[in-house]
C-alpha cells in the first residue's frame, strides 16, 4: 500500500529543510505541486484557502510536479485529496518511497476531523505522521519577528499561538493514527546528527540533512542559504536576555508539558545564549 506521509508542522521549526531533507537529498518522498497545499485544513474549516507554488521560497525545479494537480483545485473533498496523491504516486513511484503532505496547518487539525477522514485514507494509504519541534521560545521569537513583534509578549503572557502547543499536537495525532504511526522530531537533535530514529520510523535510511538556517541559532546573522528565504527573513531582531527571561517565566509550562509527554527536555531547550 502507498505510504502517505503527513507532516504536522510546526511552522518556524525548519519544516522547509526537513522537506528538502526527505524530498531532495534522500529522495524518500515527494509533495507534488507544492510543499503546502492546506487541503485538509481547508476541508476541516469549510473554506477555500488559496495556495501557490511555495511563493515564500524559490525551490529546485525537481521539487515541483504539476502532473495530476487539478485535484487540488475546485470544490474540496477527501476523495479529491485521495485522487491527487494516487495520481502523484503513479508519477513518482519509480523514484520515491512515498507521497507527502507538508502543510504546516496539519498541526491544527482536530481529532474529530481526523477521525472523520481516517477510514477513507486508510482504504488507500499507509498513513505516517511526523512533526518537528524547535525550542519553544526561539521558535515563537522567529514567528513574531517576521510579523508584529508585539505579538510575542501578547502570546507569551496570554493564549499561545497554536503551533506552540507541542504536546497537544502530538497527542491529537497519536490518538487518531496510533503511537506507532506518529513520530516526533526535535529540530536541534536531527541537525546534530541524530537521524537514526527518523530512519527507523520511515524504514528508510536518512543519510544527510539539508542546510538549516535555524541550526545553529544565529539570529540576525543567519546565513542566506538558497531556497530558505522563509527562514532567514524571519529573525529581524536578536532575542535579548530580558525578553527571554520574561518568556521563560510565562512559558515554563510548555517545557513541562513536553517533558511529561516525552520524558525529557532536549539539550539547549530553555537555556539562554546569545546569537
Amino acid at each position: 500500500m502507498t505510504t502517505l506521509l503527513i507532516s504536522a508542522g510546526t511552522a518556524f521549526s525548519a519544516t522547509s529543510p526537513l522537506h528538502y531533507t526527505l524530498g531532495l537529498d534522500n529522495k524518500y518522498t515527494h509533495t507534488g505541486l507544492c510543499k503546502e497545499n492546506y487541503y485538509l485544513y481547508s476541508l476541516q474549516e469549510g473554506v477555500d484557502i488559496t495556495f501557490g507554488r511555495d511563493t515564500s521560497n524559490s525551490k529546485p525545479p525537481e521539487m515541483t510536479i504539476t502532473h495530476g494537480c487539478e485535484e487540488l483545485f475546485g470544490k474540496k473533498s477527501i476523495d479529491g485529496y485521495i485522487r491527487y496523491y494516487q495520481r502523484l504516486w503513479e508519477h513518482i513511484k519509480s523514484d520515491y518511497q512515498a507521497v507527502a503532505d507538508f502543510s504546516n496547518q496539519n498541526a491544527c487539525l482536530s481529532e474529530k476531523f481526523m477521525q472523520s477522514i481516517k477510514p477513507r485514507l486508510l482504504e488507500h494509504f499507509d498513513v505516517k505522521v511526523i512533526m518537528i519541534f524547535r525550542d519553544p521560545i526561539r521558535r515563537l521569537w522567529s514567528v513574531c519577528n517576521k510579523g508584529n513583534i508585539r505579538e510575542f509578549r501578547r502570546w507569551v503572557s496570554g493564549e499561545l499561538e497554536p503551533n506552540a502547543m507541542y504536546a497537544d499536537i502530538y497527542k491529537r495525532h497519536r490518538n487518531v493514527w496510533g503511537e506507532e504511526n506518529v513520530h516526533m522530531i526535535v529540530m536541534e537533535e536531527l541537525w546534530d546528527g541524530k537521524t537514526q530514529s527518523l530512519s527507523d520510523f520511515l524504514d528508510f535510511p536518512i543519510n544527510t540533512v539539508h542546510e538549516n538556517v535555524y541550526y545553529p541559532e544565529k539570529g540576525t546573522k543567519a546565513p542566506h542559504y538558497e531556497y530558505l528565504k522563509d527562514q532567514w527573513i524571519s529573525d529581524r531582531r536578536n532575542l535579548d536576555l530580558k525578553t527571554w527571561a520574561y518568556a521563560m517565566n510565562n512559558m515554563g509550562w510548555v517545557y513541562k508539558d513536553f517533558k511529561d509527554t516525552f520524558g525529557y527536555i532536549p539539550d539547549k531547550w530553555g537555556e539562554w545564549y546569545e546569537t
